[in-house]
Parts: C-alpha cells; sequence; structure tokens
C-alpha cells in the first residue's frame, strides 16, 4: 500500500489447483453457478469476483503459517486456513502465492445470499441488499437465517403501502435494468384486490433513495432471524411483522407462507425451492413467485370486523387515543393508534358479555357528579391501557413461561408502565393482571376469526396527494388483536 513499502510486506493469493477448482465447481458450493450459467466462462464478473477477493489477502506477513488461525474472511470471520491445505509457494516480486487443493468459499457462498448472488432471476433482491448494505448482516455466519427471496417477477406485482389509505391504490413493479446495473420501478393504479385500473398512467419513481426505502421494508418483512422449521406457525422478521409458515418439513412439496396481508386473505404462497445453507453457511432460502405483503388493516379495522368486540371498540374510538398524522406526517388511515411507535403490540379485547355493566362514553358524558363522570372516565382509560400490551404474542408461535409485559398503562405512584403477566402453553394464550394465585387468568377465545388478528399502521411522507411515486413510509407499526374472555383486572 502507499503507507507500507514493499520491502516490508506483500501480498498473497490462495490458489486452487485445477483438480480442487474442477471439484468445487461439480461438487461443491460452485455447482449452482454451472447449472445457472452452463459454463465457467459465462459466468459474470460480478459473481465470480467475489469469489477471486476472498482469496487475495492483503498481507503475507499476517498470512504466514504460524498465523493461519487469524486469517479472515470477507465477511471477518475465521477462514480456516490450514497448512495441509497448502501444497506449495511460490514468491513472486511483489507477493507470494499458495497453491491450495482446496477452495475457500466466499462467504456469499455459503450465507443464505448464494442464491441472490448466483441467479439471474433473483436480480432484484441482490441489488436491493447491496443497495441497503444487508450482505455484511446476511453474510454472519454468527448467526442463523431463514430468507425468503421474491423472484424477480414476483416483484412486478407489490402492492405499494403508501398507497393504502387511497381510493385506489398502487401496484409497484420493480425491474432490473441490465445497462444501468440498478434496479428501476413504476407505479400503476390498481383497485384493492391488485387488478390495474385501465386507463391509469405508470408513473416511474425516478428518486433511486425511493427505491431503495421500498425495498428495504420488503427486504425486512422477508427475513427470520432463525429457524422456521421449528414446528411453530408464527415467526417474526426482522421488521418485526409476523409471518405464518405452514406445512415447512415439505419443503418445496407443499411448505407455504404468508404476511399479514396474505393471512386475511387467506392466500398462501408456496415456496418453489428451498436452499440448504446449513452445513457450511447460515441458514436456509427459500424462493417465492410472490412477495410477502403486510395488511392495510388497521386495529380499529380488525375490531369492527368481529361482533364480540364492539364494545372494546366503542370504548377505545371514543378514548382520545386515535390520531391521524404525527409529527406534520398523515398516518395512511385516520384512526391509527397514538400509543403505537415503530414496534409490535398485542391488544386483548374483552368479549362484550364480560363488559357488561361497564360505564360507556356516553353514560360518562350524561353523568351530573362530576366527581362519579371522572371515576369512570378513569376507569375506562385504564382498562383501555391495560389491554394494550408491548410485545406482540402469537397463538402457535409454540410455548413460553410466564413472563412480564409492558402495558401502556402508567402507575402513577412508581411512574412506571404496569406489567400483566402473559404465558403461551399448548396453542394456548393466558393472561393476567399480577402472579398472584388470586389473579384471574384470562384466556384467549380460540375461534376462527377471532384470534391472532394481524394489523399494521402506517404513516408515511406524502409529498402529493393524488400521485404515490415520491410518497415513502415515514414509520409503521404492528399489533395482534385477540378476543379474551374477560377483562384483565
Amino acid at each position: 500500500s502507499d503507507e507500507v513499502a514493499m520491502q516490508k510486506n506483500m501480498g498473497v493469493m490462495m490458489v486452487p489447483s485445477d483438480e480442487a477448482l474442477n471439484n468445487y465447481f461439480t461438487n461443491q458450493e460452485g455447482k449452482v453457478l454451472l447449472e445457472e450459467y452452463g459454463s465457467l466462462d459465462k459466468v459474470p464478473n460480478d459473481v465470480i469476483v467475489e469469489l477471486i477477493n476472498n482469496n487475495m489477502l492483503s498481507s503475507f506477513t499476517e498470512s504466514v503459517p504460524s498465523k493461519f488461525e487469524g486469517i479472515l474472511n470477507d465477511a471477518n470471520d475465521p477462514m480456516g486456513v490450514s497448512v495441509s491445505a497448502i501444497d506449495s509457494v511460490w514468491l513472486g516480486c511483489n507477493g507470494a502465492i499458495y497453491l491450495t487443493n482446496r477452495v475457500y468459499s466466499p462467504t456469499s457462498f455459503v450465507s443464505v445470499l448464494y442464491p441472490a448472488v448466483v441467479k439471474n432471476n433473483l436480480k432484484v433482491m441482490r441489488w436491493a441488499v447491496e443497495q441497503n448494505q444487508y450482505n455484511v448482516y446476511l453474510n454472519s455466519l454468527n448467526s442463523r437465517y431463514s430468507f425468503f427471496i421474491p423472484s424477480n417477477g414476483a416483484l412486478q406485482c407489490y402492492m405499494d403501502p403508501t398507497s393504502y389509505g387511497k381510493v385506489n391504490r398502487s401496484l409497484c413493479r420493480f425491474y432490473y435494468d441490465e445497462e444501468r446495473k440498478a434496479v428501476r420501478a413504476w407505479l400503476r393504479e390498481c383497485d384493492a384486490n391488485g387488478v390495474v385500473v385501465e386507463g391509469t398512467d405508470s408513473f416511474e419513481i425516478t428518486d433511486n433513495r425511493l427505491i431503495v426505502k421500498r425495498l428495504q421494508d420488503i427486504l425486512d418483512n422477508h427475513i427470520v432471524i432463525g429457524d422456521v422449521e421449528n414446528g411453530n406457525e408464527y415467526f417474526r422478521t426482522k421488521g418485526g411483522q409476523e409471518i405464518r409458515v405452514r406445512n415447512a418439513s415439505l419443503g418445496a412439496s407443499g411448505m407455504t407462507v404468508e404476511g399479514s396481508r396474505q393471512i386475511n386473505e387467506s392466500a398462501p404462497i408456496n415456496v418453489s425451492y428451498v436452499y440448504d445453507q446449513t452445513k457450511a453457511g447460515n441458514g436456509k432460502v427459500y424462493i417465492l413467485e410472490e412477495p410477502i405483503m403486510t395488511t392495510e388493516k388497521n386495529v380499529m379495522d380488525l375490531l369492527a370486523e368481529v361482533p364480540e368486540m364492539s364494545l372494546f371498540k366503542d370504548l377505545l374510538e371514543g378514548s382520545g387515543l386515535m390520531e391521524s398524522s404525527r409529527d406534520g406526517h398523515p398516518c395512511v388511515k385516520q384512526t391509527n393508534i397514538k400509543l403505537f411507535n415503530a414496534y409490535h403490540y398485542t391488544i386483548y379485547a374483552p368479549t362484550n358479555t364480560s363488559l357488561a355493566g361497564f360505564p360507556t362514553w356516553e353514560e360518562v358524558e350524561a353523568e351530573v357528579n362530576p366527581m362519579k363522570r371522572a371515576a369512570d372516565s378513569t376507569k375506562i382509560m385504564n382498562m383501555l391501557l391495560l389491554h394494550i400490551q408491548d410485545g406482540s404474542l402469537f397463538v402457535g408461535s409454540g410455548n413460553h413461561a410466564e413472563d412480564g409485559y409492558e402495558t401502556s398503562l402508567v402507575d402513577p405512584t412508581t411512574e412506571k408502565f404496569v406489567r400483566i403477566y402473559a404465558e403461551l402453553k399448548d396453542n394456548n394464550l393466558f393472561v393476567r393482571r399480577t402472579q398472584s394465585s388470586a389473579s384471574i387468568k384470562r384466556k384467549v377465545l380460540t375461534t376462527a376469526g377471532k384470534y391472532n388478528l394481524m394489523a399494521r399502521e402506517y404513516i408515511v411522507n406524502d409529498k402529493n396527494t393524488t400521485q404515490d411515486e415520491d410518497d415513502e413510509l415515514y414509520s409503521t407499526s404492528t399489533a395482534v388483536v385477540h378476543l379474551i374472555d374477560g377483562p384483565i383486572e
């Protein structure tokens, strides 16, 4: 380098023998390259350079046999170089060559990134990963990932969340432009079901930053930290959304995945191919021909769909806890819960029957005694705040011992958020006020359509009220809504 004289140090190239390379491309990680491109001379430079770069070391003094254990790969993980892998050494005027009997794969060839790096039909997601600098994250071999990758074709039919609150939504179409080596995107008006409105124009998103931001939201909803084949159904993504995975053991023969939009529409996505990167890498990759999408329903939408939740909905609606904008940015819908703040939550809605006799806002307004009016108002607010919990809990996400979760209710004596205690056991969810044996355990009613109801609330940076190409997500929060057999008290 400019700082180190050549006489003091030099570079090293790890050069595999022809036999080692042939074995690598025939039987090991490189096999996919030949399957995809037919021959090595057709492999694009930006793919093969990943392999070459990983086998070029910048310091000979740090790469001598006594320091082999300290040699790191392109992800700063131990490369695993051993003396037995080095057949010969040649010294040149500006560096050394180690002839190796094995190939040291770049991290991207063994991590969950591999399919996106080598497959032509996954270039949109590869570009998204690189632009958002998620390659460092997904190349970490110290973690375990389940990475769902929609194909290029799948990402030509993506419902843009920034348009959810409008009469006509926007269908976003992402394309990889081979000439520009970049992703381009267009928006086209569509109805609530994603059907394009005939006679409308397409608008290109010309601001590269807005394309990258949209793809980041997609990435966040397609990455799960951990294994989705552990027998559970619900898993939290990197973005805090929940997805449902079914028949995971069947792989491409029957495994399905659903985002909150697919769950609400009963439209599961089939997994078309599975790449197992667990042997030398950090997880599994699931190829999709449709993108995972999040719902446009917020908490109030879900409460309105379940008749047994109507009293709780009315109390929440009249509580003053709703907002239509935040920090000057409009909510996609006018009834976002202002307590939510870019996190995930659980809403417990007691049945109408269990709330019989509970004061209503109409009764509070009609009350002439100011002390009783204040007491009833406080009673309603405390009940509502106690039933809004930080952290989303899903029936079907495995067994979890009883633990405390903060609610939105503040204890005036301690000035801390009140905790409630929830337990997941045998596909049931129980919640109670305290861990005292006298505290009543409330149970989530696991009747279809009354639990695990998924909401997402959006705040957008809306620069134009008629066109969506300049809009972007400012903030989002998610929540799961359950009907419970009685109020927590």
